[in-house]
């Protein structure tokens, strides 16, 4: 087995091993594996870095790393599970729109953050609405299914009583950088054919959304759906720097 004297001596690759033991971690606790139970693979992994020769320390933090990680996850669920059980099933509650709304022909989606959690909210594409929008929305209130667990939504709302009470409201730099997105894409629906400007749109902001089925379908079969599948906000961040 290799020797990897070098792991311990450069520090970009301690910081590696330490945050992927920390990942590690948290899907050992996402498995259902308490403190205790993380210290077995815990013990592996300091057995397995100290044997190839990495320095006793860098192996020493690697495993707490990972009984760190995995504690990260319990206490997040735990904070998690208790906002679920907290949220109102019913009645008023007001939040701010956290998200740019998806809209398509018959729905729009977007994210409410209120003071118990957040929100989604799917409701009908008129009148639209945008982020940092201040609502006020009334009806039923379900828990979220488990795929929600990753965003942190800690209800639904399907078709509630919506009044827009403010707006505004969001992080300016954010509003900044979405209203940068809303300009450009107007720019490629004067300039471009409806296919080419949701294509483009896509490319750079990998939003998906503005595609008709076909069109989607069809960079499914050639392989290529995978061009809109970029992180928009990371884009829109290196637009607004470029423009400014």
């Amino acid at each position: 087995m290799a020797k990897l004297y070098w792991l311990g001596m450069l520090p970009h690759l301690i910081f590696f091993v330490c945050a992927l033991s920390f990942v590690s971690g948290i899907i050992f606790g996402s498995l259902g594996l308490t403190i205790i139970l993380s210290l077995i693979p815990a013990a592996i992994l300091f057995a397995i870095l100290y044997a190839t020769h990495v320095s006793l320390r860098v192996s020493i933090a690697a495993a707490l790393f990972l009984v760190i990680g995995c504690l990260y996850y319990q206490q997040d669920n735990v904070r998690y599970q208790a906002a679920i059980l907290q949220f109102p099933s019913s009645g008023v509650v007001q939040g701010i729109v956290e998200d740019v709304p998806k809209v398509s022909a018959d729905v729009q989606l977007f994210t409410l953050k209120t003071p118990a959690g957040l929100l989604s909210i799917a409701t009908l594409p008129d009148p639209p609405y945008a982020y940092g929008d201040q609502l006020e929305i009334k009806g039923k209130i379900d828990p979220p299914t488990p795929n929600y667990y990753g965003r942190h939504i800690v209800a639904l709302s399907k078709n509630p009583a919506i009044t827009q009470v403010g707006a505004h409201a969001g992080n300016p730099v954010l509003a900044t950088l979405f209203g940068v997105r809303k300009s450009i894409e107007a720019s490629y629906a004067r300039l471009l054919s409806p296919e080419r400007s949701a294509l483009l749109f896509g490319i750079i902001f990998g939003v998906n959304e503005n595609l008709s089925k076909s069109f989607a379908q069809d960079l499914e079969l050639s392989g290529l759906r995978f061009i809109t599948a970029i992180d928009g906000l990371h884009m829109q961040i290196v637009i607004l720097i470029v423009l400014g």
